[in-house]
């Protein structure tokens, strides 16, 4: 009697303990920038991105207009007290889209390695593709504080600031 009341609390607890552990790890997650630009699927490999390491991303998703010759594909990593890029040489990536990609495009799908800066993180992360003037953003994404409903003080960034500099 006593070995059958052990068992069935270790198969309770073990139960629990399984339950109770998180399968998504995700810990980036992203938000769209507004309501009448696209919203990148953005995905970060390690992550949470290790500072001073190169993360893999992964940015999917359709564009507002087609991306030609000369559009960007930006990372932006942004204090989200000052509302200014992290004081870094890495705190901007920015690549021209159509070295990384055929152009011209509607969507993508592209794997890319990006340094995370060694300072200013964690950091939130604006993520974008812009025309090649930089002047339209064609597709976004802004990564989101943790916490249901917590706005990301990177949204009023790109209300005031533009994805060049």
């Amino acid at each position: 009697m006593g070995y059958t009341f052990y068992i069935c609390e270790i198969k309770s607890s073990y139960k629990m303990i399984v339950n109770g552990i998180p399968l998504n790890k995700r810990a980036t997650l992203f938000k769209p920038c507004n309501s009448t630009i696209p919203t990148l699927d953005i995905t970060i490999n390690p992550d949470p991105p290790i500072p001073g390491k190169t993360s893999t991303f992964t940015f999917k998703g359709n564009l507002a207009d087609t991306a030609v010759t000369g559009s960007f594909l930006k990372v932006i990593f942004v204090n989200p007290k000052t509302l200014d890029d992290v004081n870094d040489p890495n705190a901007r990536y920015v690549q021209n889209l159509c070295i990384i990609t055929p152009c011209p495009t509607g969507y993508i799908d592209i794997n890319e390695d990006v340094q995370i800066p060694k300072v200013g993180m964690p950091a939130d992360i604006i993520v974008g593709v812009t025309d090649a003037i930089e002047t339209k953003i064609l597709a976004c994404a802004v990564s989101a504080p943790i916490g249901p409903g917590a706005p990301s003080p990177s949204l009023k960034f790109l209300k005031d600031k533009t994805f060049s500099k």
